[in-house]
């Protein structure tokens, strides 16, 4: 009986499509319930991050447990099979086993070598456990790759200077302003999640010090804000931080666009002319539209 790996990832897929075949933090363990639904799936364990959404699975015969992924994933998501076919990458047994180590070691990465993955990787496997979707096979596939993701960094100059998605949008704005710092510059994060911590620590490293934080949750804005010292805003006052920031970071977690053209256009008209506004959208489905 086979292990196999379907999926589709940055080097395969537009950004727009990741989007519409993601599965949220929040709805992973009811994507592992749908999943255990299927007749081909013994186990299985859902990877979906802002550059890739995998479902791996040890399954009863080779074809039926692939269409059964591929169905999963179009009956999970919303989208028309026709919509990813062509996107979507197939591996079974060891070469499953070995994408799946890439993937953990972050040489699959948009960013080699980033530094969130490894973190990501264990995330589903522990959530497929707790759902008792994961017994000895894929466990034993798992554990083994989180053991050669941690070796990957410990053992080889992939991991000297990690990289994250966010640590690489705040150096991106600290290039685009032509500055050795963003000491001067004010920065709003959209999203107090990981990314948005992530963001922030970046930020800190940066020189930023005019930072402020808006959050559909208060509370969570307000926690961030206070460990970085930013200003904490309530999601109703987006617009109006978007239209004070010089750089916004935008990494929610939200189905939807959170930041519109409308919003953008009303923003950009309380600002001087020759004030540059730059926005960097690193949220899976966009913020931005």
């Amino acid at each position: 009986m086979p292990v196999i790996a379907v999926g589709l990832n940055h080097k395969t897929a537009p950004i727009s499509l990741l989007g519409e075949l993601s599965v949220s933090a929040d709805d992973l363990p009811k994507a592992l319930h749908q999943l255990a639904t299927y007749e081909h799936v013994l186990e299985g364990a859902v990877l979906s991050t802002c550059n890739r959404s995998e479902v791996y699975a040890f399954v009863t015969k080779f074809h039926g447990g692939a269409q059964d992924l591929r169905n999963f994933l179009a009956e999970f998501c919303h989208v028309a099979p026709e919509e990813f076919n062509d996107h979507l990458y197939t591996y079974h047994d060891d070469a499953a086993a070995r994408h799946l180590f890439r993937v953990a070691a972050g040489i699959d990465s948009m960013i080699v070598g980033e530094s969130e993955i490894l973190g990501q990787v264990k995330h589903a496997y522990q959530v497929a456990g707790d759902d008792g979707m994961i017994h000895r096979v894929l466990g034993r596939a798992f554990q083994q790759a989180l053991k050669v993701g941690k070796e990957a960094r410990t053992d080889t100059s992939i991991g000297r200077n990690p990289v994250s998605v966010s640590s690489a949008a705040v150096e991106l704005a600290r290039r685009a302003f032509g500055g050795d710092s963003l000491r001067d510059k004010r920065v709003l994060i959209v999203g107090a999640g990981k990314m948005g911590h992530l963001a922030m620590r970046s930020l800190a490293h940066a020189g930023a010090t005019d930072v402020a934080v808006v959050n559909r949750t208060q509370e969570r804005a307000l926690s961030l804000a206070e460990a970085y010292g930013a200003t904490p805003m309530s999601f109703d006052q987006l617009e109006r931080a978007v239209g004070a920031a010089d750089i916004v970071i935008s990494s929610t977690t939200s189905p939807e666009s959170v930041i519109d053209r409308p919003m953008i256009e009303r923003a950009v008209g309380t600002r001087a002319r020759d004030l540059p506004l730059m926005i960097i959208d690193i949220a899976v489905p966009a913020d931005v539209e």
